[in-house]
């Protein structure tokens, strides 16, 4: 048995550069270690951990989808959630959708940090009405959002020139005693300066200080630009 896994450490590395699956090798032999593998105590999660870092490499969508498709046996919420991160930062937002969708179908359940990579892909997508839809289907699941979640959205409506959806998520994510960041307050001040809101915009930066927030220069510029 000892000889057996340190020929597995030999041959991993081998196995893991070129993509292979842990269930698709020409050796047997090998297969069936990188299987067990898997099943010993840490085994998955290291797995896991492994095709997260590749994930986060890809510099093409095409290797996200391939990493995924190559690893269907250990695909989780984890690893889902920073594949849809990577292809929103490749400039990706329909294959991140796609992604998410796969997973479903595969019997993944989906957690609240993968919906607001979502959603944050949606924003960066221009598909504000996509991204409420998702903020939807996070809470028909009983999922909770987040400072995070509502950020997103409200930055996918600001894109979206939707700022009066963007007050009523402003006012909702208060009632659920989450308390606005410098992020949701810049968001906002963009979403008013979007909408022709000046004055609004105004008020709203008078209102983060007031809460003891600093502005940053995203902050500013959306306030300039609503003041122009």
């Amino acid at each position: 048995c000892l000889a057996m896994w340190r020929q597995f450490a030999r041959l991993l590395p081998r196995a893991v550069s070129a993509r292979q699956p842990p269930y698709a090798s020409s050796s047997p032999l090998l297969a069936r270690v990188l299987f067990l593998s898997t099943k010993r105590p840490g085994g998955k999660k290291n797995a896991s951990k492994e095709l997260v870092r590749k994930v986060k490499q890809a510099k093409q969508p095409g290797e996200v989808s391939q990493l995924l498709d190559d690893h269907q046996g250990i695909i989780n919420a984890f690893i889902v959630s920073a594949a849809v991160s990577q292809l929103r930062r490749l400039g990706k937002p329909h294959e991140a959708l796609a992604a998410f969708e796969r997973a479903k179908a595969s019997g993944v359940e989906p957690n609240v940090v993968v919906y607001n990579a979502l959603i944050s892909a949606c924003e960066k997508g221009a598909q504000w009405e996509k991204a409420v839809e998702l903020f939807e289907e996070l809470q028909q699941r009983g999922l909770e959002p987040t400072v995070i979640s509502y950020n997103a959205l409200i930055s996918a409506c600001e894109k979206g020139v939707q700022w009066e959806k963007a007050l009523t998520l402003f006012a909702e994510m208060q009632r659920r005693n989450l308390k606005p960041d410098i992020i949701t307050y810049s968001a906002m001040i963009s979403a008013y300066e979007k909408g022709g809101e000046w004055e609004r915009a105004l008020a709203l930066f008078e209102e983060l200080q007031q809460r003891g927030l600093k502005p940053n220069i995203i902050t500013y510029n959306a306030l300039i630009s609503a003041c122009e």
